[in-house]
């Protein structure tokens, strides 16, 4: 019996067990999935230099460089003896004393570059190079591209970053000289043992613009020899320059005078100029017209000619519109001529709309006049200049006053002697040379002015008139 209810009890657990399971929930069986292969994340990529670019406050010069210093002059002489000799490393540490004698020596600077080059430190020849280039890039642009003492350079691995370079440094410097006033780089001619051993190169005239922004001079266009007088025209964006020496008459005449008419853009390009060449001139009239240059010679004795790239044609004689650059064997000055409607009669000047402003006495002798307006023409200066040869010798004198047209009055900016200058900037500002120094009138009504630094002048002064 025990036997038979033990038996009884297993049947009934089996059922129990069975009546559970069919209770329970389903649950579908899902194999695994297979394994996919995820790949690994890249690892961080080092950080990548920021590169090269150009400050516009680093182009161009803050002061006139000034003749290089005896040791300077003879530390890149002897660089240069080395390197003809290919001595390069011994010309590499002569240019680099003469660049420590003279940090703005940018002749032995680029120099200096080539020796890098030449020895394969070429990064040390980037840096020196791109330290030329953006101190005086329309001197050195050209000659960096074909010299051969910077191939080594050009056919490395820098060489993309140095065309990156230059095209930053050319973009910069176009967008600066579009922004200044013409101006000239100005050093006499001085005649020390280093003027005589570098010719014409111990005076300074390079043509340009003055950016006050910046408060920096920017030379505009490749370093000329015998450069006499020079001026840069924005609006055309091109330089006119006069090359010439002087005759041994009295007074002086000029011998083998080039005009010159480069464009400004593209920066240190092939300069593709103009050229025009005369003999035994006592004066040169010129001023820019559209890829040009108008001119005439011997004051008033000629008629105004046209000079371009079809070269010299006749012109309508009439009045310029553009300030006009008068150059004698002793200097230069910045004239404009008085504007249709204007009139100036010993001292009166008369306006468009009759009105008379009387003006310092001096200006009823002056025989060179200007009258300069603003853009606007709510702003006019009267610049008067008397070069001539009296009984007593030579006479040179000037006299400047700004007109205030809604007043109807003068205001004397200066008289005294040598020559004066006038012209306004792009910026509204009031530059006024006095001999050989330009003051800057922020606000042209004001009588307070800045100086710009020396050697910065809007025209080579006039030294003379040499008289018999």
């Amino acid at each position: 019996m025990l036997l038979h209810a033990r038996a009884l009890a297993l049947r009934a657990l089996v059922a129990l067990s069975l009546i559970v399971v069919a209770c329970a929930p389903r649950q579908d069986i899902v194999p695994d999935p297979e394994p996919v292969y995820v790949e690994p994340p890249p690892p961080p990529r080092p950080p990548v230099p920021a590169r090269w670019s150009v400050a516009i406050e680093d182009l161009g010069w803050a002061q006139v460089p000034e003749e290089p210093s005896k040791a300077a002059f003879r530390s890149n002489t002897e660089g240069w003896r080395l390197h003809e000799d290919g001595n390069w490393a011994g010309s590499r540490a002569a240019f680099a004393e003469a660049v420590r004698e003279l940090p703005e020596y940018d002749l032995a600077r680029y120099n200096l570059a080539c020796a890098y080059s030449r020895v394969g430190q070429l990064e040390q020849a980037l840096e020196t190079l791109t330290d030329v280039l953006v101190r005086d890039l329309p001197r050195f642009r050209r000659r960096a591209r074909e010299d051969q003492d910077l191939q080594r350079l050009r056919s490395s691995a820098l060489r993309e970053e140095l065309d990156w370079r230059v095209d930053r440094i050319a973009q910069a410097w176009e967008r600066a000289l579009r922004g200044g006033v013409s101006a000239v780089a100005w050093r006499r001619l001085t005649r020390t043992r280093i003027a005589q051993a570098q010719d014409s190169q111990g005076q300074l005239l390079r043509p340009g613009v003055w950016v006050d922004e910046i408060r920096r001079f920017l030379p505009a266009m490749e370093l000329y020899e015998g450069v006499h007088a020079g001026y840069v025209d924005t609006v055309h964006e091109q330089a006119i320059v006069v090359t010439a020496e002087r005759t041994a008459d009295a007074p002086p005449l000029f011998a083998s005078a080039h005009l010159y008419v480069v464009p400004l853009v593209p920066v240190g390009d092939d300069p593709h100029d103009t050229t025009l060449t005369y003999d035994k001139l006592g004066t040169i009239e010129v001023h820019a017209v559209p890829s040009g240059a108008r001119f005439r010679m011997n004051h008033y004795k000629t008629a105004w000619q046209v000079l371009d790239a079809a070269g010299v044609t006749r012109d309508q004689q009439a009045t310029p519109s553009r300030p006009v650059m008068f150059v004698t064997p002793d200097g230069a000055l910045l004239t404009s001529p008085i504007p249709e409607g204007w009139a100036v009669k010993n001292r009166t000047v008369t306006t468009p709309g009759g009105h008379a402003i009387r003006v310092q006495s001096v200006q009823s002798i002056s025989n060179y006049r200007s009258l300069v307006l603003n853009g606007d023409g709510t702003q006019a200066v009267l610049v008067g200049v008397r070069a001539k040869c009296s009984k007593d010798g030579p006479d040179l004198r000037h006299a400047v006053d700004r007109l205030d047209l809604a007043q109807r009055r003068a205001v004397p900016l200066s008289q005294g002697e040598g020559p004066a200058a006038a012209a306004f900037g792009p910026d509204g500002a009031l530059y006024v040379q006095v001999e050989d120094r330009t003051r800057r009138y922020g606000d042209p009504r004001s009588e307070r002015f800045e100086t710009l630094p020396e050697g910065v002048v809007l025209v080579p002064p006039l030294d003379g008139p040499t008289c018999k």
